[in-house]
């Protein structure tokens, strides 16, 4: 089955004349004063043939899995962009959906956190973008993520699958082809509501280091 990636996105620029980056010393001015922070809860550690041990639970993380569940990793390619950029670049473009939270990680990319998982499908399945002309890589988040492995390594592309049987089209069929390419993300709406039926679309995160299929073989009853 061919694969390709999809034909025409929204590229709606941000301004030419780039806003004046705001300072991070700024940002996190006063995060040092007690009266700002949270309360934290000492733990023993456990001595274990000697070397201190430390165990983080499941129900330690889930309030932090919870508040990053719908977020997405954002890296412009080739541009060190600032705050006040990224955040015009998604009012000008993202503005079908309630403008998302914006974090900062000195590596150079930018932590997107949505208010709804409907939401961060919905810029995804509008993608790809450029911003000052620059490709925007757009990622899922992972409790693991790193840079170098999963976003300059890994990256989404629209799969197109022409003539897939229409048998074939429910979530955990498609699903499962799909995962013969990579990690699937998210169908396009045309799947959803079979509204077209020549080909499918998923969009599926890819290793760029590896030679991609060009077809792939399926067992049926």
């Amino acid at each position: 089955m061919e694969e390709k990636e999809a034909e025409g996105h929204k590229d709606e620029e941000a301004d030419s004349d780039k806003t004046q980056p705001q300072l991070w010393v700024d940002v996190i001015k006063g995060n040092r004063l007690p009266s700002n922070g949270g309360d934290i809860e000492y733990t023993a550690l456990v001595i274990v043939d000697g070397e201190a041990e430390l165990v983080i639970e499941e129900q330690d993380v889930i309030s932090e899995m919870q508040f990053w569940a719908n977020v997405l990793i954002m890296y412009a390619v080739g541009d060190d962009l600032s705050m006040n950029a990224v955040k015009k670049f998604m009012m000008n473009t993202w503005n079908f959906v309630t403008l998302p939270e914006l974090y900062y990680n000195e590596e150079g990319y930018f932590i997107v956190r949505f208010k709804s998982k409907s939401d961060k499908d919905a810029v995804l399945m509008r993608g790809p973008y450029t911003i000052f002309k620059k490709p925007v890589l757009l990622h899922e988040w992972t409790p693991t993520f790193t840079l170098e492995d999963d976003v300059l390594r890994v990256l989404p592309v629209w799969v197109i699958f022409p003539q897939l049987p229409l048998v074939y089209w429910g979530d955990k069929s498609i699903g499962k082809i799909a995962s013969a390419i990579g990690k699937p993300v998210i169908t396009d709406e045309c799947i959803r509501k079979k509204l077209r039926v020549s080909y499918a679309r998923v969009l599926i995160e890819v290793d760029v280091t590896r030679e991609l299929k060009s077809e792939i073989t399926i067992r049926s009853p």
